[in-house]
């Protein structure tokens, strides 16, 4: 039993510091504080919070099932990466004629799941490396 575990390691090791060089989270820290730079501490939190269990229910989900709705949808893992690229283009260039990414008054909740969960921490990267590790 000890061997399938130890056995496993590498694999898990190596997917782990992809995921995490794919998320980037240090890279996220100066859009997380200009999305945010207008709340208050505990707002913040709760994007936070929003952000984090928003990022780990979708990275399981695509875990476990995410092969099978590509399957069932028709989508190759091709077609999905450039769709993400330009989701992320748009962002970027919305961002770059803006100077920010500036929006009405939000509740920490969508902040935090769009766009901090989505697409910034759980993009299609991040579903990219967890469906392909898996």
């Amino acid at each position: 039993m000890y061997e399938n575990i130890i056995a496993a390691l590498p694999s898990l090791i190596r997917a782990v510091i992809s995921l995490f060089i794919i998320v980037d989270p240090l890279g996220n820290i100066p859009i997380f504080i200009s999305l945010t730079e207008k709340m208050n501490e505990k707002e913040r939190r709760k994007i936070f919070q929003t952000a984090t269990v928003t990022g780990v229910i979708l990275l399981l989900s695509f875990a476990l099932v995410g092969q099978q709705i590509f399957i069932l949808f028709g989508i190759s893992m091709q077609s999905f990466m450039i769709a993400g690229g330009i989701l992320l283009l748009l962002i970027a260039v919305k961002m770059l004629i803006t100077g920010s990414w500036e929006e009405s008054k939000v509740s920490p909740e969508s902040v935090g799941t769009v766009p901090i969960a989505i697409p910034l921490l759980v993009g299609p990267g991040a579903i990219t490396t967890t469906i392909l590790n898996i």
